[in-house]
């Protein structure tokens, strides 16, 4: 009983020391979070959008955004090249376009042929300057999923 409750102990110290330098890499560049948006296909579940929140202080124009101002890759890295998008726009929490607000909707690649449309997580890194988010910011997944 004692050697299981100082293994555990053990478990809660690495898993805690682990997780805390993760959250001080992160905090570094870490701008916002995303939703993952999963559509049901003939072959099974994708992945066709994220929609990235930017935050209570940033409103975005949609004549602001273009398609090359972000990279989405995988995470862990695979070095596998980055997902290729297929649209952008600001758009309201539900990913419906609207003129400016903050979030904005990354449509991805997705099918057989995209072999990456399943991958666990995603980080989707920044590649300009746009507005008070400067070039190299990062979005991680806020755990949420959703199915439509």
């Amino acid at each position: 009983m004692n050697k299981i409750m100082v293994f555990m102990l053990i478990q809660f110290i690495i898993c805690f020391a682990v997780s805390a330098q993760t959250d001080a890499v992160r905090s570094n560049t870490d701008s916002g979070t995303f939703t993952r948006v999963l559509k049901n296909q003939d072959y099974g579940l994708s992945i066709t959008r994220l929609i990235l929140d930017l935050g209570d202080v940033a409103v975005i124009n949609k004549n602001d955004i273009r398609e090359d101002l972000f990279t989405v890759s995988l995470s862990p890295d695979t070095g596998k090249s980055a997902v290729r998008i297929k649209g952008i726009a600001v758009t309201d929490k539900f990913g419906d376009a609207v003129d400016s607000g903050r979030y904005i909707t990354i449509d991805l690649d997705f099918g057989l042929d995209a072999d990456m449309s399943m991958a666990s997580s995603y980080i989707v890194t920044l590649n300009k300057d746009l507005g008070i988010l400067k070039k190299g910011s990062q979005f991680f997944q806020k755990g949420r999923t959703i199915r439509k």
